[in-house]
């Protein structure tokens, strides 16, 4: 990592420093970390994950994180300082006995188990590893690459310290495999379409919601505003809808009180899905799913003739 002077025009090099030298520890810091900041931990990745639960109990071990994809796919998270040759072979081992987990064992361990129940059936049909490190032994990163040639979903993350006065900083790389790579795997292995270009329909033929469909369909004929690559469409008042599987994830980058939140979760039919999250330090977003042909009217609605006048009386003075 390097600081950028803007005066002068040149780079400084932030020393790196290894965790265990920083008193960073696995389980009480770096697993802490995550848990607590979910959002900006899958944001440096540029994956969508549900983190479940910390230190995952499992037949006399334990799990760093377990955590669920857009997919309802388990995703075992393992953690090392340094390196460790046994780090793969731990997390197959786990990935292994999760397969055998029923809906019922994981809401048990998760810590909102209402986010098991928007995956139904499908949850934990796969699962995938991920492993984050300092380093990588080759035994790791040669077995992983056979795996993941074989269809076992694994995805290697360098993690890293710099310092710069009292100021830390973390940063989490994907290694393995290339993040373009994993997106076209991921992309492959979807069970109702192989993409071989990228278009809408190649997006549309991987969603099962008939409902999430017909929005998106509607509004991309009606020449809104949409990036294919995020498989995003944007509307007025700062509303960005992204196209997954089994849902419409929706992204509202204004939010200005309480009152917003209320009022999302009192017209969706999953009200748990609406959630706060941090964009940057100074930003407070609202993030919510829609699932139904209600959830789509009432978002167009909204999009339409603009929230409540009492929602944005008591925002403007929030």
């Amino acid at each position: 990592m390097v600081k950028i002077s803007r005066s002068d025009k040149r780079m400084t090099r932030l020393e790196p420093v290894a965790l265990c030298d920083a008193g960073i520890s696995e389980t009480y810091d770096l697993q802490e970390y995550i848990f607590n900041s979910p959002d900006e931990f899958c944001q440096e990745l540029g994956q969508e994950l549900e983190i479940l639960n910390k230190e995952v109990r499992i037949n006399g071990d334990r799990i760093d994180l377990l955590a669920l994809d857009n997919d309802g796919n388990a995703v075992i998270i393992e953690l090392k300082r340094g390196s460790h040759k046994l780090q793969l072979l731990q997390a197959i081992g786990y990935a292994g006995m999760i397969a055998k987990w029923s809906v019922e064992e994981c809401k048990v361990i998760a810590k909102d188990p209402k986010v098991i129940d928007e995956f139904g059936e499908q949850l934990n049909e796969n699962q995938r590893i991920l492993l984050v490190a300092e380093e990588y032994d080759f035994e790791v990163l040669a077995g992983a690459e056979w795996l993941y040639a074989k269809g076992v979903e694994i995805d290697c993350v360098r993690v890293a310290l710099a310092v710069d006065g009292i100021a830390e900083f973390l940063t989490f790389t994907q290694i393995f495999p290339t993040p373009e790579l994993a997106e076209q795997a991921r992309r492959k292995h979807t069970k109702s379409v192989t993409v071989v270009n990228g278009s809408w329909e190649d997006a549309f033929g991987q969603v099962d919601n008939e409902a999430v469909l017909e929005f998106f369909k509607r509004h991309l004929n009606s020449g809104k505003a949409n990036k294919l690559r995020y498989r995003e469409v944007a509307f007025a008042g700062d509303y960005h809808v992204y196209l997954k599987k089994r849902f419409a994830c929706v992204e509202c980058w204004n939010t200005r009180s309480s009152n917003d939140i209320e009022f999302w979760r009192s017209r969706l039919s999953n009200p748990d899905s609406v959630r706060t999250y941090s964009r940057s330090q100074s930003d407070d977003s609202l993030r919510f799913r829609l699932f139904t042909a209600s959830d789509v009217t009432a978002f167009e609605t909204v999009v339409e003739h603009g929230l409540p006048t009492e929602v944005l009386t008591s925002a403007a003075s929030a």
